[in-house]
């Protein structure tokens, strides 16, 4: 169980201009599906060639034209599936600082660059993306732990000071490290850490996607 999530790479000035096209022209027809993505040099796949070619009520064209606009957008993917519910959210809770990560990006709590209203989703598809300001509390948190060895160090360490006793520091990372031995989950956190990390050095949006 759990949802699907995964996260975009998305450069300002292409979000700006595809949002702008999307807004005053949303196409309407496959044909019209296939001239949008070529301005931008990508090709209609038939998979989503399927799907725009398909729809007919209100809801799924919006579904289609969030995908169609997701694909113009996106300079790099992250496929995280539902490692976040599996055992990544745990990991948040137990490495300490990193519970911004869990506000920012799964909450959607950093969410302010919002879709065109045509293609925007309440349930499945591209949410909106996050400007690297609002998501350098994260980056800054997850770089701390991007590397296994940190939180194994962590896990090493003796309990030193009233933080550490109390909010049993080491214990806590030696489970995060204990959770992080599968290979999807650990897979999962480094994606997570790169594709935070990444936007925020490259000034770059980060675009939160998730599907139930």
């Amino acid at each position: 169980m759990g949802v699907t999530r995964w996260l975009d790479r998305i450069e300002p000035e292409r979000w700006a201009e595809v949002s702008r096209i999307m807004s005053a022209e949303p196409p309407q027809t496959l044909a019209q599906a296939k001239r949008f993505l070529e301005r931008f040099g990508i090709r209609l796949e038939a998979e989503l060639s399927d799907v725009f070619e398909d729809v007919g009520d209100k809801p799924s064209r919006v579904l289609a034209l969030n995908e169609l606009f997701e694909r113009a957008v996106s300079a790099e993917s992250w496929y995280l599936d539902k490692a976040m519910d599996m055992g990544i959210k745990r990991v948040l809770r137990l490495l300490p600082g990193t519970g911004v990560v869990q506000k920012q990006i799964l909450e959607f709590g950093a969410l302010d660059k919002e879709l065109p209203h045509c293609c925007a989703v309440e349930d499945s598809g591209l949410y909106g993306a996050c400007t690297p300001s609002a998501i350098q509390r994260s980056a800054d948190a997850l770089a701390r732990f991007q590397d296994p060895e940190a939180i194994f160090s962590l896990a090493q360490r003796t309990a030193t000071g009233i933080f550490d006793f109390v909010n049993r520091t080491p214990s806590k990372a030696r489970e995060a490290l204990k959770i992080l031995e599968d290979p999807y989950l650990l897979a999962a956190w480094s994606d997570l850490c790169v594709a935070v990390q990444k936007c925020v050095s490259q000034q770059h949006f980060l675009g939160l996607g998730m599907s139930a």
